[in-house]
C-alpha cells in the first residue's frame, strides 16, 4: 500500500510520514505494509481478521496506518512477518 503522493499529503508532510514509519519498521512490521491491509474511504480494515482497532467495524483511521501503527492483533497472524 503505497498512498503517501503529492496528491495525498504535501511533500513535507509526506516526508515526516515517511519518517515516522521507518522508525516504525525497526520495532516490528507495521500495517501500511500488509498485503491483506484495505483502504476503504478514510479507514483501513484487515482482510483477513477483519479487526485491526476498537472501532465498531473494526479498523482504524487511514492516517494512523500511515504514520506506522502496529496492531497486536497481527502478530497472531499467518502473514505476520518480524
Amino acid at each position: 500500500m503505497n498512498v503517501c503522493s503529492p496528491e495525498l499529503f504535501k511533500d513535507k508532510q509526506a516526508t515526516e510520514l515517511e519518517h515516522s514509519r521507518t522508525a516504525a519498521r525497526k520495532t516490528g512490521r507495521i500495517i501500511y505494509d500488509c498485503r491483506n491491509a484495505i483502504v476503504s474511504g478514510d479507514r483501513v480494515l484487515c482482510q483477513h481478521t477483519k479487526i485491526l482497532g476498537m472501532a465498531k467495524d473494526g479498523s482504524l483511521p487511514f492516517v494512523t496506518v500511515v504514520r506506522g501503527t502496529h496492531s497486536q492483533i497481527c502478530t497472531g497472524c499467518k502473514d505476520y512477518e518480524h
